[in-house]
């Protein structure tokens, strides 16, 4: 007699995430004839296919694609679920788990976990870093409550809390020598043109938003590195005569310190804003709702920013 088991709904459920059997199976640490096996089981008890396969890669039949909302929903509550029971057994503090990537951890969470504290003292917050894509599964297994994120995440079960704009500056070294940044503290429009730059991973939404920003205004700057990411172009340009632009909140030490300087521009430079994201649910733990609320209330708040 076939049976429905957990590990064929967790299989598939992996699989919906994934660009192949082969992802599936590194993210399930199995091998990719097992992932093909509890397929066939699967299908064999629903008695529909599930996948339309390619020859590399797959895409979900009309069905499947039906019943996949109903899994996520179903291993969401078993995470709620093994959370309450956790919670009742232990008389600990409740934990917040928060995935981001290297910067904002260094940056943005010291001065944000000393805030929440303050606002949420029942509960512990614990930092996980990783990469944006490797977050982004993390927090679909439910292994992290919440992923910061500097781009908003189109996922439909996915909600995003803004939080914390944050101001671009173009920033150069405070002792700088160039008659651009000596001479005058905001540097005209035809001027902006001379500014030399380093700039960010052609990958990051960074490089993208200033791209944007440079066709915008017909700037073409003087590039003199590429592909540097921001923690290394501030410490390259304290002791050169580049610059760079930066998310203020990025380097707030260094200009707190007097180490860089930030020039003023003629047309407006944008800003960016940075995300809570977590998994929509009609049955969110309190710990989560609290979080959130604080996030919608307070994110402006000056206790906030890095400092």
């Amino acid at each position: 007699m076939l049976k429905l088991t957990y590990n064929q709904l967790y299989t598939f459920y992996i699989l919906s995430q994934s660009e192949n059997f082969s992802d599936a199976a590194k993210k399930l640490h199995i091998s990719t004839p097992a992932v093909s096996m509890q397929m066939k089981k699967l299908e064999e008890y629903l008695g529909f296919n599930l996948f339309n396969k390619k020859l590399t890669t797959f895409t979900l039949t009309k069905k499947a694609e039906q019943l996949l909302p109903v899994v996520k929903e179903m291993f969401h509550a078993a995470s709620l679920t093994e959370s309450k029971i956790e919670e009742l057994r232990n008389d600990k503090k409740q934990l917040i788990t928060i995935g981001t990537h290297l910067v904002p951890a260094q940056k943005i969470i010291p001065n944000l976990f000393r805030f929440l504290k303050k606002k949420l003292p029942t509960i512990e917050f614990k930092v996980v870093i990783d990469t944006q894509e490797n977050l982004l599964y993390r927090l679909h297994n439910y292994e992290i409550d919440f992923m910061l994120s500097n781009v908003k995440i189109t996922d439909d079960i996915v909600a995003n809390e803004a939080f914390i704009p944050c101001d671009i500056v173009y920033a150069v070294c405070t002792k700088s020598t160039l008659p651009l940044f000596t001479n005058s503290k905001r540097v005209k429009f035809e001027d902006i043109n001379k500014l030399p730059v380093i700039m960010p991973p052609k990958l990051s939404v960074f490089y993208q938003i200033l791209n944007d920003y440079f066709e915008k205004n017909g700037i073409a700057p003087n590039i003199i590195m590429e592909e540097v990411a921001s923690t290394v172009a501030s410490e390259l340009i304290i002791n050169t005569d580049y610059g760079a632009f930066f998310g203020k909140t990025y380097i707030e030490r260094e200009l707190r310190e007097g180490k860089l300087k930030s020039v003023s521009l003629e047309c407006e430079v944008p800003s960016f804003m940075q995300y809570f994201c977590y998994i929509k649910s009609n049955n969110l733990p309190k710990k989560i709702t609290d979080f959130v609320e604080i996030i919608r209330t307070e994110s402006q708040c000056s206790d906030l920013q890095c400092k």
